[in-house]
């Protein structure tokens, strides 16, 4: 490695690189600040967007490949995946020999893990001697006494490591030893410009954004929306399910337009790819819907109230804590289909509630989402593990 060296250095792990979820949305509003006070390096399994929107910043960045890689390693059949797939996890074990090699070389002050594949890469990295300060960025919600949930209990190298969790939802989710070390810093993201001063005229446009994959709940929307015939409501709505299904199969996208199609709702829902720009996507919409299983946060919630959509969805996770019920949007019990096609209706009936929800939901994602606020949070605090005594101030724009 060449070139002058900052006093400290930081290597961030991301196992993926190829699409953007909200974990690496998080990462590039991270990573150009950071490096204005330390040497940064990305190391990820696969080149892709993520590095791609890296190349003016500062940051190195290192592709260090695992192949056959791990995607299909499910972690809720994590035992017979690492049977199946013993070949991918073969793979994986010979990744983390070559991301030490890369550690042993250029001397990190502090690795941040911002994934579950990058948290296991730490976990063996201090196995194999690594003894630097650790940050493990936690954004999933494991049930106790699951097979993920015993490993980081039995594996978590609580020394010298330190925890950001992304809601309490998840903090309180974890193991005791990690809980304890363990601060809640929430994601920050921009503010929409479009406008509080919005009108919602017929029909009322409902939208779900993100990652199509089964434990995002589309089926479940779908399902929901298809009550809405049966209370004469359904003809004042669109719905569009918005996304890529990305390190998943196309079976289950495929699965949703034949529902879409069974329950003959081809004039009213819709499945579109993923856009470039989801916020010019959340002004053309009224409504966010999500249905979520125990949703960690919520980004895309916290978006879309910053464009002023209300949103829908399940009272479970860490959603609670971004949509107030009543107020910014409705939350319904988790896998109450019912009540979610109730919700929609109601706001169907009362548009005046669209508009007042989500004025009071751009104000509240503004006060306690904004990037500009939460984002210096976790680059203090990833400083701070490096020492406690130099603290790295973000200078002005």
């Amino acid at each position: 490695m060449s070139g002058k060296r900052h006093k400290w250095c930081v290597l961030f792990l991301n196992h993926w690189a190829r699409h953007l979820g909200g974990a690496e949305h998080s990462l590039l509003d991270i990573l150009p600040q950071i490096s204005r006070c330390a040497e940064v390096h990305v190391v990820t399994s696969e080149p892709g967007t993520l590095l791609d929107r890296l190349t003016s910043t500062g940051v190195l960045r290192k592709v260090i490949p695992c192949k056959p890689n791990v995607n299909f390693v499910k972690r809720d059949s994590l035992p017979r995946s690492l049977v199946c797939q013993w070949r991918a996890v073969a793979a994986f074990l010979l990744f983390v020999l070559k991301v030490r090699r890369y550690v042993v070389r250029v001397r990190p002050d502090c690795i941040h893990s911002n994934v579950p594949k990058s948290h296991m890469t730490l976990f063996l990295l201090r196995l194999l001697g690594y003894r630097g300060k650790g940050v493990v960025h936690m954004r999933e919600i494991f049930p106790r006494n699951s097979t993920a949930y015993c490993l980081y209990y039995f594996l978590f190298p609580f020394s010298q490591t330190d925890v950001i969790a992304i809601s309490k939802a998840v903090k309180i989710a974890l193991p005791h030893r990690m809980r304890k070390i363990s601060r809640v810093i929430y994601n920050g993201v921009a503010i929409g410009t479009c406008g509080n001063e919005r009108t919602v005229p017929p029909p009322v446009k409902f939208l779900y954004l993100g990652r199509i994959v089964p434990w995002k709940g589309c089926h479940l929307l779908i399902d929901a929306f298809y009550g809405l015939m049966h209370c004469g409501a359904s003809g004042s709505a669109t719905l569009c399910l918005t996304g890529a299904t990305i390190y998943w199969d196309s079976s289950y996208r495929d699965a949703l337009q034949r529902s879409i199609g069974e329950h003959h709702l081809e004039g009213n829902v819709t499945i579109a790819e993923m856009t470039d720009d989801p916020y010019r996507l959340l002004c053309r919409h009224h409504v966010l819907c999500m249905a979520s299983r125990c949703e960690p946060f919520g980004r895309v919630a916290v978006e879309a109230q910053g464009c002023g959509l209300p949103v829908i969805g399940f009272s479970s996770g860490g959603l609670p804590e971004i949509v107030v019920h009543g107020e910014t949007g409705l939350l319904v019990d988790e896998g109450d289909i019912a009540a979610l096609t109730g919700a929609m209706a109601s706001l169907i009936a009362r548009p005046y509630k669209i508009v007042e929800m989500g004025n009071r939901g751009r104000s509240r994602a503004e006060r306690l989402f904004n990037r500009e606020r939460q984002v210096p949070l976790t680059v203090d605090f990833i400083m701070d593990r490096i020492t406690e005594t130099t603290r790295c101030r973000m200078p002005a724009e």
